[in-house]
């Protein structure tokens, strides 16, 4: 029906709008491969992404699924011509951008909460970063689990985190960023926006793009 009937009626109608004859020809025959095919793009999406996560794990599946995609559309693939055994994933890290690894899911605290709530907040969520922002929602400071082990009882977060931290953007290449890590020997770099934290970039993330 699509082939023999709605083509064709799509075709003639186009052409009464005086649309260009070159464009009618390059997206009905998307529809019309996309048709033959019987590949719409998601089955082919649904059974890559389960190859990628048992090849590269969950997150880096995922992340190779998404980085895959916008190359092909950045490139106007269409998407029942995507092949994502042959795409390159993100395994190029001077391709790859901040935004495209770092967590968002974030545990911050104020300034003038307790160092030993803090302690128990990485205990609990097996974290060793907590940046620190202050009531306006601006970053101020990063703590570490190293900065934790040296507080004092009755210490407050401010009386030890690092307040003159190094802060990246999302748009950022990894490449990039991976020279700043091995110059300073981080472990984490805030990513911000206009002093507002937008995500947290560990070495832990820096590991698995390398080792992907």
């Amino acid at each position: 029906m699509i082939l023999d009937d709605l083509l064709p009626l799509a075709e003639k109608d186009l052409q009464s709008q005086q649309v260009d004859q070159a464009d009618i020809d390059k997206y009905l025959s998307i529809i019309k491969n996309k048709a033959s095919s019987e590949n719409t793009g998601n089955t082919s999406i649904v059974n890559s992404y389960a190859n990628m996560k048992e090849k590269h794990g969950e997150t880096n599946g995922l992340q190779n699924m998404v980085q895959s995609m916008l190359d092909f559309q950045d490139r106007n693939i269409p998407v029942h011509e995507w092949n994502f055994e042959d795409s390159k994933g993100i395994s190029n890290s001077s391709k790859i951008k901040v935004e495209d690894i770092m967590s968002t899911y974030i545990y911050s605290l104020g300034p003038d909460i307790s160092c030993d709530f803090a302690k128990q907040l990485m205990l609990w969520r097996d974290i060793h970063h907590i940046p620190v922002e202050d009531t306006e929602g601006n970053l101020i400071g990063i703590l570490t689990d190293g900065m934790i082990a040296n507080c004092e009882d009755g210490d407050y977060i401010s009386d030890d985190m690092k307040k003159d931290f190094v802060s990246i953007k999302a748009k950022q290449s990894i490449s990039k960023v991976i020279e700043i890590f091995k110059s300073k020997n981080f472990t984490c770099l805030p990513v911000v926006y206009k002093q507002r934290l937008v995500g947290i970039l560990t070495d832990k993330d820096i590991l698995h793009v390398l080792n992907n």
